[in-house]
């Protein structure tokens, strides 16, 4: 059962160090995939320098900073949930660098959670064989990727709440994505060309 609370607003950067050196997984996309789908293996993905490495920034929703003025939330996501997810932006995601294209792998997964054809929790959907290959539970939860996985969890939250621009950073329709180590490309069809052009203004990017 979700738990209400209210979560605070943030207004500064948070900094966080990202993870180098890292690969991304190729994944299937459609419910009861074929054996075909299941076959990817992963491809390395080269590792941003220090230097390079961005921020994430206006974490609407965490609480690791006291902010004002506060927002409601309707409901509280589940530690399993924001686990789940976390570990599943480290296998899918840990080596690309846009903080927004991490957060679109838990869009992906909530946009499934939503859809027809699709079971209706974020456990079975990031567990149902042959789709999102890339999530394992020994994988490590660190704390960037906990911190867009609630985020994003409380921007899904609000959203369903009624509120208006919570910062969804892909569309509802984009419940595919495939990797090439160093990006991810989301899609609303399977094996579709027409990839997401990341139209939509990213709450992460300044």
């Amino acid at each position: 059962m979700h738990r209400k609370i209210t979560y605070m607003v943030m207004g500064a950067a948070v900094g966080i160090i990202l993870i180098g050196s890292v690969f991304a997984i190729d994944k299937s996309g459609a419910v009861n995939a074929t054996d075909e789908r299941s076959s990817q293996t992963p491809t390395m993905a080269a590792s941003a320098s220090a230097a390079d490495k961005p921020e994430i920034t206006n974490l609407l929703y965490v609480t690791d900073k006291k902010n004002e003025p506060a927002t409601p939330i309707a409901e509280m996501p589940e530690e399993e949930d924001i686990e789940m997810l976390a570990k599943l932006i480290w296998g899918e995601a840990r080596g690309v660098e846009s903080i927004t294209e991490k957060a679109a792998v838990a869009w992906c997964v909530l946009n499934r959670v939503d859809a027809k054809g699709y079971p209706n929790s974020i456990e079975a959907v990031i567990t149902q064989p042959h789709q999102f290959v890339g999530y394992d539970e020994d994988y490590p939860v660190t704390k960037e990727h906990r911190l867009i996985a609630e985020d994003v969890l409380c921007r899904w939250y609000a959203e369903k709440a009624g509120e208006k621009d919570v910062g969804r950073v892909l569309p509802k329709e984009y419940v595919y994505f495939t990797g090439d180590g160093n990006r991810n490309h989301f899609t609303s069809e399977w094996r579709s060309e027409d990839t997401w052009n990341w139209s939509l203004a990213s709450p992460y990017e300044s």
